[in-house]
């Protein structure tokens, strides 16, 4: 009898394990599917939403790139362009200066050679002056060969007598040269306060009473002041 009983607890027990095993199968099974869903939906959801998002910040970050580097590119572009546009008037601005500049120098360059005048010796007077002192040929007519004789043709003329030509130099030039009864004068501009004298077989020039040895060159000699001697 009390086996019987014991047999009869044990089918229940197992019964019973039985029906809440599979009470609570059945119950994890359903409960946790609509969980696992709604779970499993909501974070496909947030996913989906955070993928919008991420494109949608994405593509606004591009459009913002896209604006900014066009931007950019029309900024240098036009920045570019006025730089051109500034140099090329710098340029041009240069070149008119340098043209300017050529066109004033060489118009200068040309009045400067319209201007310029080359200064040269200038023949002034021509005299025939005897020698005091010395003796020899014909003397009269003294009077009638003082004259402009610049382009005159004489014949030789006497040993007493010398043709002196007065001459200006541009650089103010004082000497002379004397040759073949010719004695050719620079700084001398009195011709009538000139005269020649012949003391001991040389020749000096009397200018304003200042005595000047005049001696045969063949080259110009700067005129020399000296004391003139006495006849020996």
């Amino acid at each position: 009898m009390i086996q019987s009983n014991k047999f009869i607890y044990f089918i229940i027990g197992i019964v019973v394990g039985i029906a809440i095993g599979a009470s609570v199968v059945w119950w994890m099974q359903n409960y946790d599917f609509k969980i696992w869903f709604t779970f499993s939906g909501k974070n496909k959801q947030e996913i989906s939403t955070n993928n919008d998002n991420t494109n949608r910040n994405n593509n606004e970050e591009d459009k913002s790139k896209t604006n900014n580097s066009t931007y950019k590119s029309f900024t240098l572009k036009k920045e570019d362009s006025e730089s051109s546009e500034e140099d090329s008037a710098s340029m041009n601005s240069s070149n008119s200066e340098y043209l300017a500049d050529t066109s004033s120098h060489n118009g200068m360059n040309s009045n400067s050679s319209d201007d310029i005048v080359i200064a040269k010796d200038e023949l002034l007077f021509t005299r025939i002056i005897k020698i005091e002192g010395l003796n020899g040929g014909n003397s009269k007519k003294d009077a009638l060969l003082d004259s402009l004789l610049i382009n005159d043709k004489t014949k030789k003329l006497p040993a007493n007598f010398v043709k002196v030509e007065f001459w200006r130099s541009p650089i103010n030039y004082k000497g002379y040269k004397f040759s073949n009864n010719k004695l050719i004068l620079f700084g001398i501009y009195i011709y009538e306060d000139t005269s020649l004298e012949s003391r001991n077989n040389k020749l000096y020039l009397n200018y304003a009473n200042t005595f000047y040895l005049i001696e045969k060159v063949d080259d110009f000699q700067p005129l020399m002041a000296v004391k003139l001697p006495r006849n020996k």
